[in-house]
């Protein structure tokens, strides 16, 4: 199998204690089966602690039960108790893996880490983008893609890469001509080459054919995302003080952050054609982004990740709410993202 992998993959590090915001609070840990049952056979007090926190919803997952400091296995320091006492082998495959992700095509496998972690936000803001490769001997996964569409979305996300990367453009203008390739690509899923080809070179004349005549209203865009089922009350707040959507301050993170939401989300329209919607939502993290940092100003890398760690907590690992945008998005909400990114 082919692994892929951004280039500050290998360097992660968990913060652990130091963490400035540990993941073990606000989110229920999910408790896979084979971890269930170690929890169940674990003797002596520890045992009995977790026991007691163990629960099942309503589809019989098992999680554990979140109290105000949140999980009940943290301790006072910012470590895990059950990984202080027995090791990794105690935890449950969400926390042994986040803030880790892969996505799996077939004979490729793509592994990334997450921006909603502070350690994982810092090196995807400070390590140039790229992708390594490694091969193993692992045999393919199963799946159902097309492989047509598999390819045409692989190729095209080559193409996405290299405007994503052009420094002739703002990082505004790369994410509204992604927009404009993202429409197209999707129309030609089944006869990609024409697209490909057309979008390889010609850039400027593309981008003067999409400069809105009139400002983009951001409420429209603000509206969907104060929709969402909030994780924290202070999220709610800070985007119920937005009130416009600059440029993030900074375009070499700027475009670091497009390539993040690039390289997670692209391939994945391998599965269901709907490229657009992922490429939106590239550019509407962008805008919604800009939009935080405009109100709250950073006064240090540290709050700058606070916000954008924040933000990525929200959105990316709700599955409530990047179904609430998803739905949302598509070829109608091109115009009102386009002029929100070219704004006149």
């Amino acid at each position: 199998m082919k692994h892929h992998a951004p280039s500050y993959y290998a360097a992660f590090a968990c913060a652990a204690g130091a963490c400035p915001d540990t993941c073990c609070r606000s989110w229920e840990v999910v408790v896979d089966e084979e971890t269930r049952q170690y929890y169940e056979a674990l003797e002596g007090p520890l045992g009995d602690r977790v026991r007691a926190c163990l629960c099942r919803d309503e589809e019989g997952d098992s999680y554990l039960a979140f109290s105000e400091g949140g999980c009940p296995m943290l301790r006072p320091d910012g470590l895990c108790s059950l990984q202080f006492s027995y090791g990794e082998q105690a935890l449950s495959r969400v926390c042994d893996r986040y803030p880790r992700f892969c996505y799996e095509f077939g004979g490729l496998a793509e592994e990334g880490v997450s921006l909603s972690c502070p350690a994982a936000c810092r090196l995807i803001l400070e390590t140039p983008f790229s992708i390594t490769e490694t091969v193993d001997d692992a045999p393919p996964s199963l799946n159902d893609i097309d492989p047509g569409r598999f390819y045409a979305v692989l190729r095209g996300r080559t193409v996405a890469f290299s405007i994503a990367a052009d420094r002739r453009f703002t990082v505004h203008e790369r994410a509204a001509l992604l927009l404009a390739f993202g429409e197209a690509l999707e129309d030609a899923l089944d006869n990609p080459e024409p697209i490909l080809t057309a979008w390889s070179g010609g850039l400027p004349e593309k981008l003067e054919a999409l400069r809105p005549k009139r400002r983009g209203n951001f409420s429209r865009l603000l509206t969907v995302f104060r929709e969402m089922e909030p994780l924290t009350e202070r999220y709610s707040a800070m985007l119920a003080a937005l009130d416009h959507c600059p440029s993030l301050p900074d375009e070499t993170e700027a475009e670091r952050l497009l390539q993040y939401f690039l390289y997670k989300y692209f391939l994945q329209a391998a599965y269901d054609g709907k490229l657009l919607k992922k490429v939106q939502l590239a550019a509407a993290s962008l805008l919604l982004c800009g939009a935080l940092f405009s109100t709250f100003p950073p006064e240090d890398r540290e709050t700058e990740i606070d916000l954008l760690h924040r933000y990525s907590r929200e959105l990316e690992h709700s599955e409530p709410n990047l179904d609430r945008f998803y739905r949302w998005a598509g070829k109608r909400r091109q115009k009102l993202l386009c002029a929100l990114l070219l704004r006149p």
